[in-house]
């Protein structure tokens, strides 16, 4: 999942290329939140590039990008822009997702039982990764390494998450980037999601 693999092949309402005045390429992402469409694993909107490569939280394997966006309700808008799940017995269930909201960069962490429904501590833990506003280009980058989490702003460690022993660490798990709308009321608000330097790094590789 490589910014530099992504060609004009993929072009379409929902993803495309885009290069600014300065000359940056940036993959685009553009969806409405009113839209219709669910998958297995949830029923809110998204448009989403997945990492066909897997990986267990006892292996290396990091994601980071940089991105920047724009929204016609920018207060309101809720969404994912970054996460990864694992393939649990009962559901693909996020262990992390990067969500924003109202100018609020968060990093929300969960320690799912194999069963991916199950919180192993009742809890969804919240990070802090700052605020941004419209247009403001940010860096981030998610790293897991033995089971602890390290989560990156613009090069800088904003947090740590060791999960819990509950938490299997034998199931597969995979990344995913781009917008994944949290709201549940669908309310009409169009966003897009500008990203660039996409790229994964797993176990050997890094």
């Amino acid at each position: 999942m490589l910014s530099s693999e992504v060609t004009e092949d993929f072009k379409s309402n929902y993803f495309s290329l885009y290069e600014n005045d300065a000359g940056t390429k940036y993959m685009r992402f553009s969806l409405d939140a009113s839209d219709k469409g669910k998958s297995q694993n949830g029923s809110s909107v998204r448009a989403e590039l997945r990492n066909l490569q897997e990986w267990t939280l006892s292996d290396k394997a990091s994601l980071s990008y940089t991105f920047y966006l724009t929204s016609t309700d920018f207060s309101t808008a809720r969404f994912t822009v970054g996460q990864f799940l694992q393939h649990c017995t009962q559901k693909d269930s996020p262990l992390c997702r990067i969500e924003l909201e109202n100018g609020k960069i968060t990093a929300k962490v969960i320690n799912y039982e194999s069963d991916g429904r199950t919180k192993s501590d009742g809890k969804t833990h919240k990070y802090s990764l700052g605020t941004i506003s419209q247009g403001e280009e940010v860096s981030i980058k998610i790293e897991v390494d033995n089971k602890v989490l390290k989560l990156y702003r613009d090069a800088v460690l904003k947090a740590t998450h060791e999960f819990s022993d509950s938490v299997s660490s034998d199931l597969k798990n995979y990344f995913k980037a781009g917008i994944y709308y949290q709201n549940t009321d669908s309310p009409k608000i169009f966003s897009e999601i500008f990203m660039r330097n996409l790229k994964t790094e797993i176990s050997s590789e890094l």
